[in-house]
């Protein structure tokens, strides 16, 4: 609700002692936690379907500096990208230089935060409508033909060991079918011939399909990022449509969809219904370990000695 939104954030400057945070924060906190309704998009298929489909049914609290951090970081990129497609103002005492306007003619090539929507068919006789919102598009060839060909830019949050975990065991599976769903959206309109993951952190940035540089705790990195692996249209649709058929039922007959927790259980660990979700397990405590008296150590080293 719009009306709530203003008031609670009018509240917000007013009693900054309320989150201890600036009003901006919260800005960027709501815009990235906007209700969806029953809409079906990329990320509402990654990730876990489950609390998807409660943060859409059920009212839910998360502490406002849980959210902070991320929110500022998420919403930091995305602003640069919508700059990008605003019309450039001519200042006072800048009509020799514009560099709004040199930097609109050198962004002529590419498309940020476009949303497309296609209709997909589900096999039953049924179909529905989904869509996508892209960072950004580079057209690089053809650009007057009736499909140009396009590099997708996807740009991602992400830590130095993030990186180094990507380097070694591979790209995150969500961000790789995240980014083949783009792919398929825009597929009437553009010619797919390549994708990039864009990962960036404080003091670094990484690529997808090059070598990454950057420094982690004192020490000098260097790691090759695989590239991104573009799906067939066949296997895209073998994934997604069965997906997207539990996702409407969810929504229009109420049927919970199933929880996917990740490895280990780590989305879990963050998620605000965990505490009515049977697929939620707490962690076991860690017992601390018993202490070893000095005369038991010597017991064990001349054991130890003996057996030797």
């Amino acid at each position: 609700n719009g009306e709530q939104v203003k008031v609670s954030l009018e509240d917000a400057v007013k009693n900054p002692q309320w989150f201890n945070l600036p009003v901006v924060i919260l800005v960027g906190i709501i815009k990235s936690t906007q209700y969806r309704g029953d809409s079906i998009s990329a990320t509402t298929l990654t990730g876990c379907q489950r609390r998807t489909y409660w943060e859409r049914t059920e009212d839910f609290y998360v502490a406002p500096q849980d959210l902070a951090y991320k929110a500022f970081r998420g919403q930091m990129i995305h602003t640069i990208l919508e700059s990008l497609v605003q019309q450039p103002v001519q200042m006072p005492g800048e009509e020799g230089v514009n560099i709004e306007l040199a930097i609109r003619k050198a962004m002529l090539s590419f498309i940020p935060e476009m949303r497309f929507r296609r209709t997909m068919d589900l096999g039953d006789g049924s179909t529905v409508e989904v869509s996508g919102q892209l960072d950004l598009l580079e057209i690089v060839a053809n650009a007057n033909a009736c499909k140009p060909m396009v590099i997708i830019h996807d740009y991602k949050t992400a830590e130095p060991y993030a990186v180094t975990k990507i380097a070694k065991e591979g790209l995150d599976a969500d961000h790789v079918y995240q980014v083949n769903f783009y792919r398929w959206i825009v597929d009437p309109y553009y010619t797919v011939i390549g994708a990039v993951l864009n990962y960036i952190g404080y003091g670094f940035t990484a690529m997808s399909g090059s070598l990454a540089k950057f420094r982690r705790m004192g020490r000098d990195y260097q790691v090759e990022m695989p590239g991104v692996p573009l799906w067939s249209e066949e296997d895209f649709l073998a994934k997604t449509v069965p997906m997207v058929r539990t996702m409407r039922s969810a929504f229009i007959d109420r049927v919970i969809p199933p929880a996917d927790g990740g490895i280990g259980g780590w989305r879990c660990h963050s998620c605000p219904f965990k505490s009515h979700c049977d697929a939620y397990k707490a962690p076991e405590p860690k017992l601390p370990k018993p202490k070893r008296t000095r005369k038991q150590k010597v017991i064990e080293e001349v054991l130890a000695h003996v057996a030797a």
